[in-house]
């Protein structure tokens, strides 16, 4: 089955082939003594082909989201032209209005 089916039959569908949500989780040794279990961190290894449904998923969920105006109001992160300023920003807005109103 060529790979453009695997795909369209997954977005028509909304599933993805069982095979492809296996991952293989390796543990990544960061510093400090081998023996601690704490000094290693989890790596999550999944099939090349989950990675690529997820880059066509990807942009027409947030299209989805935005359209339909489905965003929390404060959901700064993982959004484009949106960064750490935006909710620093809010906050001092926030604060310098409860300061004016005692």
């Amino acid at each position: 089955m060529p790979l453009s089916n695997i795909f369209n039959l997954s977005l028509e569908t909304g599933s993805v082939p069982s095979k492809l949500k296996v991952s293989r989780t390796v543990p990544i040794f960061k510093a400090g003594s081998t023996d601690n279990l704490c000094n290693y961190r989890p790596i999550s290894c999944l099939p090349v082909i989950s990675k690529i449904i997820k880059k066509l998923v990807c942009p027409r969920l947030y299209l989805y989201l935005t359209v339909n105006n489905l965003f929390y109001n404060f959901q700064f992160g993982f959004q484009a032209g949106k960064s750490i300023v935006h909710p620093v920003v809010h906050i001092l807005q926030t604060i310098t209005k409860a300061t004016a109103k005692n």
